[in-house]
């Protein structure tokens, strides 16, 4: 009864000693987000914290400047086809790796554990070399191809 006792201390002391570190690792997410939230409202053009005047001249520059809007365009176009491309490819994936039986699904299964496996680097150097060979760098399709919709993460399935 008394080894009982000693592992329910035991349990404790690490439960503890995991909020603890789950804590400082919050913090460390999230106290630059406390720090560049307030000097995005500055009334002056200089970077400092805390901002010695608040105003809402930075988002207005954003939202009315052509060089802001453009890429603000692209990234929306970009995700908005990406979710449709994953969505279109992962639900029927999905569907067909639970539903049924059949010749290669294990090796579909491991496809889509590819991106989990493989390192982001070497995905995106790969896909980088075969995009500048066909002279699609930078396009619209080359950014969506690059969030590899083709290979379903096992997030989306």
């Amino acid at each position: 009864m008394n080894e009982g006792h000693s592992n329910d201390r035991l349990v404790r002391r690490w439960r503890w000693v995991g909020l603890v570190l789950a804590a400082l690792v919050y913090a460390y997410l999230v106290v630059p987000s406390l720090i560049v939230i307030p000097i995005s409202f500055s009334a002056a053009g200089d970077m400092s914290f805390p901002p010695k005047a608040y105003s809402l001249k930075l988002y207005e520059e954003f939202f009315t400047t052509a060089t802001w809007m453009a890429p603000v365009a692209q990234s929306l176009k970009i995700a908005s086809l990406t979710c449709i491309v994953v969505t279109a490819v992962a639900v029927p994936a999905a569907y067909a790796l639970v539903r049924f039986e059949f010749p290669g699904k294990r090796v579909a299964t491991m496809l889509m554990m590819s991106p989990v496996l493989v390192p982001v680097i070497v995905l995106a150097l790969g896909m980088y070399l075969y995009f500048s060979k066909l002279g699609a760098t930078g396009t619209t399709l080359a950014m969506v191809l690059g969030r590899r919709p083709v290979t379903p993460s096992p997030a989306s399935v």
